[in-house]
């Protein structure tokens, strides 16, 4: 093969390494706005359920279906049951602290 035919060939390769990492980038944008939404369900389907049963009787199965996904997915974001209230507290906390010195 020429270089001029290798140079050809190297040129309208590049463009495609370039899209194809545009295209991973968007990917994983688009998986943590996903990943991001996900928490955010959890965690307002688990103020819900705690309003309505109370810490005594919420169970993972109930938060988990309130949120429209599986037990295992709510364990790919929290720890546990506990986990996810225990960023709910930390999340009302900063709330309250927020609105005391008036952000």
């Amino acid at each position: 093969m020429s270089d001029k035919a290798l140079t050809n060939l190297s040129d309208n390769i590049a463009p495609v390494g370039r899209t194809r990492r545009a295209s991973s980038a968007r990917a994983r944008s688009a998986l943590k706005a996903k990943g991001i939404r996900r928490r955010a369900a959890i965690k307002s389907a688990t103020r819900e359920v705690l309003n309505e049963k109370g810490f005594r009787q919420i169970r993972l199965q109930d938060v988990a279906g309130r949120a429209g996904v599986s037990p295992s997915v709510l364990y790919h974001y929290f720890r546990d049951l506990r986990g996810v209230v225990a960023e709910l507290a930390q999340d009302l906390f900063e709330e309250l602290s927020d609105a005391a010195v008036g952000r």
